[in-house]
C-alpha cells in the first residue's frame, strides 16, 4: 500500500543516519488513537491513548513494551486563531524499576488563520513521579498541506524542549516529525509517520527514532 511504502521510506532514511554500533540509539514503534470533540465554538476536548514499544535496543532488534498512557486536553479559543489549553496525562510503565508518571500540561497555540502554513505551540509540563518532579518547556512549529501524490495530507513539525529538575543538569531535546494522513471517512483519518528525537544533546546525546501509526476521530 502507498502509505506503508511512504512510512517505511521515511523511517529508513532517518534510521540509516544512525550506526547500529551506537549504544545511545534506540528504535520504537508507537501506535495511538485519538478523539477530538468540539463542545461549542470556544471549547474543544482531546482524548488520546498511546502505546510505546522498543524495536531496537542495546545494538539488537527486539520488541518490548515500555508504557501505555492516557491523555486529556481541553482547549479554549479566547480569540480567533489563538487557543489556550489545560491537560492531564497518566503513564503506566511496563519496565520494572520505572515509576509511573502523572503529568499536568498548560499550552498556548496560535496561527494566522485556517489556511495558515505555519502554526506555533508553547507548552509547559509538570512531570510528577513518586520520587521527583520534572519541569519541561517545549516550543513547536508545524506545517501541513493537502496533497494527492500518495496521501491526503502531509504534516511536518520541529520542536525544541528544555527539562529541569532539582537533582540533575538541564536537558535539551530536539524533535523532528514527518507524518502522512489518509482520510478514511469525513470524521476519521489514518496517520503514519516517523519521529527523530535527539535528547540531552548538550551533554550525552541520545538518538531515538519512532515509527508511529494512529487513528484520529473528529466528532
Amino acid at each position: 500500500m502507498k502509505y506503508t511504502r511512504f512510512s517505511f521510506l521515511v523511517f529508513m532514511l532517518l534510521f540509516g543516519k544512525m550506526t547500529f554500533a551506537q549504544s545511545n540509539f534506540a528504535g520504537y514503534f508507537m501506535p495511538l488513537a485519538s478523539v477530538n470533540y468540539n463542545l461549542n465554538e470556544k471549547f474543544s476536548q482531546h482524548f488520546e491513548f498511546e502505546n510505546r514499544n522498543f524495536t531496537y535496543l542495546n545494538n539488537d532488534f527486539e520488541f518490548k513494551a515500555i508504557h501505555v498512557e492516557f491523555t486529556h486536553l481541553t482547549k479554549y479559543q479566547y480569540r480567533p486563531n489563538h487557543r489556550l489549553g489545560l491537560g492531564v496525562k497518566y503513564r503506566f510503565q511496563s519496565i520494572e524499576g520505572k515509576e509511573n508518571e502523572f503529568r499536568l500540561t498548560q499550552q498556548y497555540e496560535w496561527d494566522n488563520g485556517k489556511e495558515a502554513l505555519l502554526k506555533h505551540r508553547v507548552r509547559v509540563e509538570e512531570r510528577i513521579y513518586t520520587s521527583i518532579t520534572k519541569f519541561r518547556l517545549r516550543y513547536r512549529t508545524a506545517m501541513s498541506f493537502k496533497t494527492k501524490a500518495f496521501c491526503d495530507e502531509v504534516s511536518i513539525s520541529n520542536e525544541l524542549g528544555l527539562e529541569v529538575n532539582k537533582e540533575t543538569n538541564p536537558e535539551y531535546e530536539e524533535r523532528v516529525v514527518v507524518e502522512a494522513g489518509w482520510q478514511l471517512t469525513k470524521k476519521s483519518k489514518f496517520v503514519l509517520g516517523t519521529q527523530y528525537r535527539l535528547t540531552d544533546f548538550t551533554a550525552t546525546p541520545k538518538h531515538n527514532v519512532f515509527l508511529t501509526a494512529g487513528l484520529n476521530f473528529n466528532l
